[in-house]
């Protein structure tokens, strides 16, 4: 039970691994080489560097403008993984100035599927 459940007690196997994951593990940032943290956090899970972003791009920043600022690859990308700028158009950007900044197909675009932008009667 011991050994099956907290690999503890448990028979030495015949053939030694080339490290042991427990052994200074209270220090593996810096007193491990890079090679056992490699060895030991792909075999156990244990001694593994943690990115601090796994992030292509900010989706925050630049966002008020992101249909002017953005690469259409950051559009793509904030889209599929956040949400962000997702349709073809930012209906509040410039709107104050809709009749005049707007291209035709936008105008069209917002006012039928947001209600912004719309010709005035």
């Amino acid at each position: 039970w011991c050994c099956n459940q907290k690999q503890k007690g448990c028979a030495q196997a015949t053939t030694a691994l080339p490290y042991d994951c427990q052994a200074g593990y209270a220090k593996w940032q810096t007193g491990w080489s890079e090679d056992k943290k490699r060895w030991c956090c792909h075999h156990s899970s244990v001694g593994c560097t943690v990115t601090t972003s796994t992030h292509a791009f900010d989706c925050d920043a630049g966002f008020d403008k992101w249909e002017e600022g953005w690469s259409n690859q950051k559009q793509q990308w904030c889209c599929s993984k956040e949400g962000k700028a997702c349709d073809p158009y930012d209906c509040d950007f410039k709107l104050s100035i809709a009749h005049t900044s707007w291209s035709d197909s936008k105008k069209l675009w917002c006012c039928e599927r947001k209600q912004k932008g719309c010709a005035q009667a």
